[in-house]
Order: C-alpha cells, then structure tokens, then sequence
C-alpha cells in the first residue's frame, strides 16, 4: 500500500508540469492512445468514452476524499486520538473498496459497449499509459538546468 501511495504522489508531483500543457492536452492524448491500444471502432470509441469518462469521473472525487483523509491523518496523527485515527484509517480503507467496487461495476458496461476482450485488456491499457506518460515527464524533466536527484535504494 506504501508502494501505491508513493506511486502515486511521483504521479501527481510528475504531473504538475503537464498544467502547463494543459489537462486538455492530456486527455487528447490519453483518447489518443486508448483507441488505439483498444482498437475501437468509430461506433465502440462513442459508446465507451461516455462510460470511460463517467468512471473517471467518480474515480477521481472518491481519491478527492481519500486525499483528504490522507492529509487529515498527516498533519493531525500525532494528536488525533486513536479511535478517530481508526475511523480516518477505516475511511481509507472503504474508498480503496469502492473504488474496486466502481471498477467491477463498469466492465460489463464496458464489456457490452466494446466487448469483453477489448474490456479485460483496459486496465492494461490505462497502467501502460501512466508508465509511458511517467517516462515522458521523467525525460521532459531531465531537459531542466537541476541536476538530477540521486537514485534512492
């Protein structure tokens, strides 16, 4: 779970830089390449991307308040009392499940909007996306005058 976190907050931090670019951008982008990693037709890309972009939606105001739980339980932990660090941690805990849940509920739309095959290769897609899009800031943000920071064991 520490590893997700940290994976992450270098996603967020590394994205920062893209604001500049523009979210639109990036959301062009990510269009872009989940069609064609998907290989969806005209008909497939209309009905899926209502769908991608209602999922996306939820995904984001679910990590919106697990965020700020995180946040909470970081600048209060040492002085919130243990039964409300149980309730925040728990809280953490619910949101991970339903955001498991939210995705288990969309592969049969999914499923049905471009088919199942197409579907159950998505979430490969979408972590092939973060990786190459981590790669691209990592080497836009190597073209900076900073020296690079040093490699963490």
């Amino acid at each position: 779970m520490k590893n997700i976190r940290h994976l992450l907050g270098t996603v967020l931090l590394l994205t920062l830089p893209l604001l500049s670019f523009g979210q639109q951008k990036v959301e062009e982008v990510k269009k872009e390449f989940f069609t064609k990693q998907l290989n969806l037709s005209a008909a497939e890309a209309e009905k899926f991307w209502p769908l991608y972009n209602e999922m996306e939606k939820k995904t984001k105001a679910l990590r919106k308040e697990k965020h700020q739980l995180t946040k909470e339980i970081k600048n209060g932990g040492d002085t919130l009392s243990v039964d409300v660090l149980k309730t925040k941690v728990n809280a953490i805990f619910d949101n991970e499940s339903a955001e498991i849940k939210l995705r288990k509920e969309y592969f049969p739309k999914f499923g049905d909007a471009i088919g199942y095959a197409k579907a159950a290769k998505l979430p490969m897609v979408e972590r092939e996306f973060k990786r190459q899009l981590l790669q691209k800031l990592k080497a836009d943000h190597g073209n900076d005058k900073r020296p690079p920071r040093p490699n963490r064991p």
